[in-house]
């Protein structure tokens, strides 16, 4: 067992999931949870992401043995001077937040010599906010970062590892710098590439965005993210989400210059090695990479998704992993399912078509 008391600080999107994993899993006797909504908490009660919780600071996190703040960047570090002196002996303090360096420096200044911190960010997330995106596999197969402060113990570390392997993520351990050059890399720029896209997009001569298609859709989907807190994770990682930015705008350039002066090999060169870069990016919260797909194409009816995963079920085969793709009204849609062998995928294709539905391996 990891705990008999977890506390969580912040029972929204992360904190509320972290909660519901942990119960599920066992993983704990007792989460507690804490935030400044009494309402937020006898939500997160109802809805099984924690045991008891309240107001107050220093009645919840007594006695836990694994503090998490489960908040944005701003809120930690305003939080960590609150909590430090709360903690009881031997207790672990880890985070959420999505960038490290001024965390890591905050709570050096703050934690008294041998309390134990270790800087987390989970690399999953969804697009509803607080509790009512709350999700126990939130956490499933996505990567989990961890920046122990200098001089934490082994035992600290090892706690929250293990709490982050028992919710299902994948551990890594990295120094802030290190985790705040990669967040900007794979999150930071992305979220600045497509608020720019947008943005010139619409500046265009015509409005054109009542043409766009799911393409611009999905590839500007993270600039819909709140801009307050983007301008928070931004103030606390400007050095290194400039230098991304300015790898971006060399990229930019060299295909400008292809463009403008008729460079047409170089041109498609630079579309070819993104494709097979492309290719090295996990698929995260879809269809994992090591398992058979098969796409399915679903009727326009009520209960298809059902009737497919029935059928597969009788016949004792055990779909890994779903995601269902495309919804189109009166059309139907395409369902995609993971297999752990490619027999299954092979079997449930052979299966699904004998009841008329076509299929297509990937």
């Amino acid at each position: 067992m990891l705990a008999e008391r977890v506390a969580i600080v912040g029972v929204g999107l992360v904190g509320g999931s972290l909660g519901m994993a942990l119960r599920r899993k066992g993983l704990c006797r007792q989460v507690v949870g804490v935030d400044t909504s009494q309402a937020v908490l006898e939500q997160a009660r109802a809805a099984g992401a924690i045991d008891a919780g309240g107001t107050d600071l220093a009645r919840e996190l007594a006695g836990a043995e694994l503090v998490v703040l489960a908040a944005p960047v701003a809120a930690c570090l305003e939080l960590l001077p609150q909590v430090a002196p709360l903690l009881a002996p031997g207790a672990v303090l880890t985070d959420v937040a999505s960038t490290k360096g001024a965390i890591l420096e905050r709570a050096a200044a703050v934690l008294r010599p041998g309390q134990d911190f270790v800087g987390g960010h989970p690399m999953s997330g969804s697009e509803k906010s607080g509790l009512a995106g709350a999700d126990p596999f939130l956490f499933q197969d996505a990567p989990y970062l961890l920046v122990p402060a200098p001089g934490c113990s082994p035992a600290g570390v090892a706690k929250v590892r293990s709490m982050a392997e028992g919710v299902g993520a994948r551990p890594r351990v990295l120094e802030a710098a290190q985790h705040d050059r990669a967040v900007a890399a794979v999150s930071h720029l992305p979220h600045l590439t497509a608020a720019a896209l947008v943005n010139a997009v619409a500046a265009g001569e015509e409005d054109v965005l009542e043409l766009a298609g799911g393409g611009l859709r999905d590839t500007t989907r993270v600039a819909g993210g709140d801009p307050a807190l983007w301008r928070e994770i931004l103030a606390t990682n400007a050095a290194a989400a400039g230098e991304a930015l300015d790898r971006m705008l060399r990229e930019l350039r060299a295909f400008r210059r292809a463009l403008a002066q008729a460079r047409w090999d170089e041109l498609e060169e630079r579309l070819r090695r993104a494709q097979e870069m492309r290719r090295r990016i996990p698929r995260g919260r879809g269809i994992r990479p090591e398992l058979a797909e098969l796409v399915v194409v679903l009727p326009d009816r009520p209960g298809a998704i059902g009737q497919v995963c029935s059928r597969l079920g009788e016949a004792g085969i055990n779909i890994a992993d779903a995601e269902l793709l495309r919804v189109e009204e009166g059309e139907g849609g395409t369902l995609r399912l993971g297999f752990a062998a490619e027999a299954e995928a092979a079997e449930a294709a052979r299966l699904l078509a004998a009841h008329g539905y076509r299929t297509l391996r990937r």
